[in-house]
């Protein structure tokens, strides 16, 4: 009876999400570094790939990894990781006009006939 009632839980493994911010976190590394060769086609090349990283749902798998995660090792992996994503999106979003996605939804007033 309390199998069936009990709320089920989301799996969340500790193991994977912290090889998966180590991972992210060497691809940073290697974006940072191609953005700072002295090459224009690899700088170019690197600017789009940053183009493709900055999204709402990465931000926000970093905030839930604050949130559940309790261990200091990869509390650690994770600010040198939200450093990192930040830095390069500074760099990233110099002189450039960008758009800030939110969970809010907006409401619209309906036109009156």
């Amino acid at each position: 009876m309390q199998e069936a009632t009990r709320e089920k839980k989301k799996l969340f493994k500790i193991n994977v999400f912290n090889a998966g911010v180590k991972l992210f976190q060497s691809y940073l590394n290697v974006v940072d570094d191609i953005s700072n060769s002295m090459n224009l086609s690899d700088r170019k090349n690197a600017n789009v790939i940053m183009a493709n990283i900055f999204r709402h749902d990465i931000a926000r798998i970093i905030r839930f990894g604050f949130q559940i995660v309790s261990h200091d090792g990869i509390i650690s992996n994770l600010i040198i990781l939200t450093h990192r994503f930040f830095k390069l999106l500074s760099v990233y979003s110099e002189g450039k006009v960008l758009t800030i996605q939110t969970n809010r939804l907006l409401k619209r007033k309906r036109k009156q006939q």
